[in-house]
């Protein structure tokens, strides 16, 4: 017997899930089937426009949750909605694929949204816990409950500085200093390094703050 959820019993709920699709350009206009992963192994696979819209937009925006309601009108656009369906009849398909996927670990519901942020501040602050933790050793916990590993120098060194009391000239600086005071880095690559701080810094940022390591 078939089973058809109710919209209404997801409203409240954030959706989130670190889905991929297995092709490099998902067609996800047509009924092609096309195939997805999550990063824990689970895999859902799909012809529906809808489901595959809706999967890579919550690629996208990962490490952030999103609404139901709001998920369904960003796979409508994506897909570019059928006049052959209504948005309630989208939201019901929606709503059934959003209860199986979670049933098999392809995307995680949750009720409230973890307190960090993609988007670094112009005084970035990072978890004292996580600033704390990289004084002792390379693994921290991120403000998404999980345990990461940060092999890169520059990077710890890096979220040490994220106190929130230095904008992006400050952090530039102080990263030449480190830089320059670290004998490991070939005098071959101190240049170059050096040169592409600026650059380097905003992407590092990025990615500390998709890692959930940013508060702002």
């Amino acid at each position: 017997m078939s089973r058809r959820i109710n919209p209404d019993r997801l409203r409240g709920l954030l959706i989130k899930s670190r889905i991929q699709p297995d092709s490099s350009a998902p067609d996800i206009k047509s009924e092609s089937v096309e195939k997805f992963r999550a990063k824990n192994g689970a895999a859902a696979t799909t012809n529906l426009p809808l489901t595959k819209a809706a999967f890579l937009h919550l690629g996208r925006i990962y490490p952030r949750a999103i609404r139901f309601q709001e998920l369904v009108t960003q796979a409508r656009r994506l897909a570019g909605a059928s006049e052959a369906t209504t948005n309630a009849e989208d939201s019901t398909t929606l709503a059934d694929v959003t209860l199986t996927t979670y049933e098999v670990g392809v995307i995680e519901l949750h009720l409230h949204e973890p307190a960090y942020t993609v988007e670094p501040g112009a005084f970035p602050i990072a978890s004292p816990i996580a600033r704390l933790q990289i004084k002792q050793g390379n693994v921290v916990a991120t403000l998404r409950h999980e345990s990461l590993r940060l092999d890169d120098e520059i990077a710890r060194q890096l979220l040490l500085l994220l106190d929130g009391t230095r904008d992006r000239s400050a952090l530039v600086q102080e990263l030449r200093r480190v830089i320059d005071s670290n004998p490991k880095i070939p005098d071959t690559e101190r240049e170059a390094m050096r040169n592409g701080l600026a650059t380097n810094l905003e992407e590092k940022l990025v990615e500390l703050g998709k890692f959930g390591l940013l508060l702002s």
